[in-house]
């Protein structure tokens, strides 16, 4: 799960976090343990945006936004896309609405959180490399041609980016007006083989290309701050898990937690090895 923005606090040493867009919390293999996690470490962030204030969990029927088309440009597998058909199926038959959402209601928040995600790591990168004196001649090609893209941006650019940012997290919050919840593909394709990122190049548009096809919609949740939770539902033929992705409105996690349980009692994926003090 990745928490609201401003819910988790950012550690002894305060930081600017890539300008809001990364968060903390941990990866784990059951909402049990994501909800206990994130209700001992959220709140009493101290800035620089207000402590969330949590929703209460609402049991009640939730109108469901599904996402089953990421565009043209970024395909997903139809097993994928099945995936969370059948997770909007399970919700249904809980009495939730669903309704159906169109991929032209995000492509430009998807273009811009992009767009946002390339310019900020580029910069914080630059200011990470010239902070801590490293010899940026060891680095990768990559690492080196990113640093090199972030001391390329004006100020003016940057302000630009940042202030799309902004309008993304409006556009969300639109949608979010006419559902509770956002039920969506996570990955497009199957976890990639080793190397299917290479960074023995300088080509960072190549780079930041390859990230947007494999999960097109993950920059959507860094850049907008909204919370969102990706979970298996199903598994395919090589036994990998089949990811689905749920996003609500800032500071609704309670909920947010509620209804990936809800899902993850389905059963429709098991872990190899046990998970303590949960049925295997």
């Amino acid at each position: 799960m990745k928490p609201t923005r401003g819910a988790i606090p950012g550690g002894p040493s305060f930081g600017n976090h890539l300008a809001g867009i990364a968060s903390e919390l941990a990866v784990c293999r059951s909402v049990r343990d994501a909800a206990l996690i994130f209700d001992r470490l959220s709140g009493n962030a101290r800035g620089p945006v207000p402590d969330p204030s949590p929703a209460d969990v609402d049991t009640g029927r939730l109108r469901i936004g599904l996402l089953t088309d990421t565009g043209p440009a970024y395909p997903t597998e139809d097993r994928r896309l099945a995936a969370v058909a059948d997770a909007a199926r399970v919700l249904a038959k809980d009495g939730h609405a669903i309704v159906p959402l169109a991929w032209a209601d995000f492509e430009w928040s998807v273009a811009a959180s992009s767009r946002a995600f390339a310019d900020i790591v580029s910069v914080n990168l630059a200011a990470l490399i010239e902070a801590a004196a490293l010899e940026e001649s060891k680095a990768e090609p990559l690492t080196q041609a990113f640093a090199m893209r972030g001391r390329a941006l004006s100020a003016a650019r940057l302000w630009h980016t940042l202030n799309d940012a902004v309008l993304v997290s409006h556009a969300v919050w639109g949608l979010l007006d006419t559902v509770d919840c956002i039920l969506m593909p996570m990955l497009a394709s199957a976890p990639l083989a080793i190397g299917s990122f290479p960074t023995d190049h300088a080509d960072t548009d190549l780079h930041l290309e390859r990230m947007t096809a494999f999960a097109p919609l993950a920059c959507l949740a860094n850049v907008s701050g909204f919370p969102a939770l990706t979970l298996p539902f199903g598994q395919d033929e090589h036994a990998m898990p089949l990811p689905v992705q749920l996003m609500m409105p800032m500071g609704h996690e309670p909920r947010l937690l509620s209804l990936a349980a809800r899902l993850e009692a389905e059963g429709r994926w098991q872990h190899r090895f046990p998970v303590a003090g949960l049925p295997s």
